[in-house]
């Protein structure tokens, strides 16, 4: 489903020239980021489910009978983010989901890389908020795109901390994808 063509698994992570390997890879691990690690309930497939009923006890049963079957909870849901990624050889180190940005960082030993890959646009407010925040600001002599900057900003601390505590795994390239 996700980092599935183990020929693929094998980046050359020892020098700075493109790879298709390593393309492939980051492109997986940009559309892994839209798993809903947080947890999650399809609104819409409930919008569906409900928009037959006509009572109040078949809206209750139905509203029931879809959340005990469609959620997880944000701990069962970082557990199959963490199977995805151990198919192909790397743990999910830590997850980040603060006011509308939300990313995961994974490491593998065996292929000596961490990646750090961002969830980019949904269909929420925050997200478009921030792509809205348009200006071009300056930080420490970089021009940045501000929304995408405060957005960065609202884990940021996560992230150094989640870095952090990779230990031996400090000495591994850290590849950083995403979407927006």
């Amino acid at each position: 489903m996700y980092l599935d063509n183990k020929k693929l698994l094998t980046p050359p992570v020892n020098r700075a020239a493109y790879s298709d390997r390593t393309a492939w890879m980051m492109a997986e691990f940009s559309r892994l980021a839209y798993f809903q690690f947080e947890g999650s309930i399809d609104i819409d497939a409930l919008a569906e489910e409900l928009a037959s009923e006509t009572d109040t006890k078949s809206i209750h049963d139905s509203l029931q009978a879809f959340l005990k079957g469609n959620s997880a909870t944000k701990a069962e849901a970082q557990a199959e983010l963490n199977t995805f990624l151990e198919v192909s050889d790397f743990k999910l180190v830590s997850v980040f989901n603060t006011a509308g940005t939300q990313g995961f960082l994974a490491s593998s030993t065996k292929l000596k890389i961490n990646v750090l890959a961002f969830r980019g646009t949904e269909k929420d407010w925050k997200d478009i908020k921030a792509d809205l925040d348009a200006k071009i600001i300056e930080v420490e002599g970089h021009q940045i795109h501000s929304g995408f900057y405060h957005a960065f900003e609202a884990v940021k601390d996560d992230v150094h901390a989640a870095l952090d505590s990779l230990k031996s795994k400090k000495t591994y390239p850290l590849y950083i994808t995403g979407h927006s």
